[in-house]
């Protein structure tokens, strides 16, 4: 009876595993209550694709230090468990909104102590490797200089501390592009010289569109004849000093926050916010997504999650009534999808599965057979979840790339080696089949940005160590079933 039941409940733990992340385990909500897993969920554009706010920001925090969310307690490591941990949304929103702030926490990582001693950095033993941007901004022209002279050295022939340094100005300049992607902090710090910046964007945009309003009708007067109809001086010269710093967003910012006015699948159709109120000022159009982003993110900067909860909720509504239902609908699916996190859990799944295989084979245990042979089962599956979504949210099929190839590859492979393992039953097939699907995908995860960090944090979480513990407890009883296992075959005599 054991036999049957032991492996069915780890195989239950598993699958609890993933169910905690697909059920929103570590929901991204903030400590005060905002609705960052709605507000994440809202649709963008960034790297010539319409992603949820949730991607940009993951993909920008790990270009940027690594990982996926910020450690907020001292002594806390890149893959520690547990402590309190600021998510990747909650930081994009605040190096959009309160820029101030984004610049006090640890995100960018020095490792080489030449490096450290040429920038005249200390280490400290609480900072665990990361530094600030406030501690960078004063070297930036160091930063700069240096990098333009390790660019012109092949990278063969780079010492440690140079390559490490080239890697360190393209996480400044990833960080300054997403600073800079709703308005002009950067301006603004630099006007601040050191105070607080004091920027209220919803408000100044509300005298911004009276002003664009009173000009649209200015020049509708004009074109019906009363040439002597003019605006206001001083009201053109509060549009000029408002859009001024914008062309600045223009010109450095990634992420394009406002859709089409004519929906579609156009990718060239969102536009970032500095363009679009540049724009404004000589077609005296505004956008109605401006004014629902600005007025979202300045509840943020206030305080008030309450008004931005209910914001984020109403423009989510508004672009669905809109002409943007489908997209709103994608965004939501790659949201889940990032929430998931497929394959990396197939990754972790396959491990866990090739253990308990080769745990079987050297104790000849029935019982870890059975369970190795479930979680390898549950893998699949993930890894099978993993190709569906990267069709539904790319619309290819998962080839366009070498390293879909190397997933689309190693999961035909696995399924092979499953269904020849439930003919031969010796679990050898299984072994190989878990092991080749797990070098692969690690291997492609490797290739991938940022994607061994992307497997260490799934590897290295709450729910997948307390389900690892759960079935190492359950080891010492399939050892003991081992026992009553039959003896394997003496070999024939020659």
């Amino acid at each position: 009876m054991m036999k049957r039941v032991i492996p069915w409940a780890i195989c239950a733990v598993f699958v609890s595993y993933v169910a905690a992340s697909a059920l929103g385990w570590r929901a991204p909500t903030s400590r005060d209550g905002y609705d960052l897993a709605s507000f994440g969920r809202l649709p963008v554009a960034i790297g010539g694709r319409v992603r949820p706010i949730d991607s940009a920001a993951r993909m920008g925090l790990l270009q940027v230090r690594g990982s996926l969310d910020v450690p907020l307690g001292p002594s806390e490591g890149r893959w520690a468990v547990g402590g309190a941990r600021l998510g990747a949304t909650e930081w994009l929103l605040e190096l959009l909104v309160k820029p101030d702030v984004a610049d006090t926490r640890r995100v960018f990582p020095i490792g080489d102590a030449t490096l450290l001693s040429k920038l005249q950095l200390k280490p400290s033993a609480d900072a665990g490797g990361y530094f600030t941007f406030k501690e960078l901004a004063p070297r930036n022209a160091d930063i700069s200089r240096e990098s333009d002279r390790v660019s012109k050295i092949l990278p063969g022939k780079r010492a440690p501390w140079e390559q490490e340094l080239v890697a360190l100005r393209l996480r400044l300049a990833s960080y300054e592009r997403l600073k800079n992607s709703l308005q002009a902090n950067s301006v603004l710090q630099g006007e601040a010289k050191g105070a607080p910046i004091e920027y209220d964007l919803a408000q100044l945009l509300t005298a911004y569109r009276a002003n664009v309003a009173e000009t649209a009708r200015v020049a509708l007067r004009r074109k019906r004849g009363s040439p002597e109809a003019s605006l206001d001086p001083k009201k053109a010269t509060d549009m000029m000093a408002f859009v001024r710093p914008f062309s600045a967003v223009a010109r450095l910012g990634v992420i394009a926050m406002i859709p089409p006015q004519r929906p579609g699948d156009s990718r060239d159709g969102w536009k970032n916010m500095g363009a679009v109120i540049v724009d404004s000022s000589r077609t005296a159009r505004l956008p109605a997504p401006v004014t629902h982003v600005a007025a979202i993110t300045s509840a943020f900067a206030h305080g008030n999650p309450a008004t931005f909860n209910r914001l984020v909720d109403f423009y989510g509504r508004w672009l669905g009534a809109n002409g943007l239902a489908p997209t709103v609908r994608k965004a939501r699916y790659e949201s889940f999808y990032n929430r998931l996190q497929p394959y990396p859990k197939a990754v972790a799944l396959y491990l866990v599965a090739l253990l308990f295989v080769c745990a079987s084979l050297a104790f000849r245990s029935t019982t870890l057979y059975r369970s190795g042979l479930l979680v390898g089962a549950l893998a699949i599956a993930m890894h099978s979840t993993a190709l569906l979504f990267d069709m539904a949210l790319t619309g290819r099929l998962p080839v366009y790339s070498p390293l879909a190839l190397v997933a689309l590859g190693s999961w035909a492979f696995a399924v092979g080696a499953f269904l020849f393992e439930r003919s031969s039953g010796r679990g050898r097939a299984l072994a190989i089949g878990t092991a080749t699907a797990l070098l692969a995908l690690v291997g492609a995860h490797a290739m991938a940005p940022a994607g061994i960090a992307l497997l260490m944090a799934e590897i290295v979480n709450v729910p997948f160590a307390a389900a690892v513990v759960v079935a190492l407890l359950v080891l010492p009883m399939a050892r003991e079933r081992a026992m009553d296992a039959p003896p394997a075959a003496e070999p024939l005599p020659a």
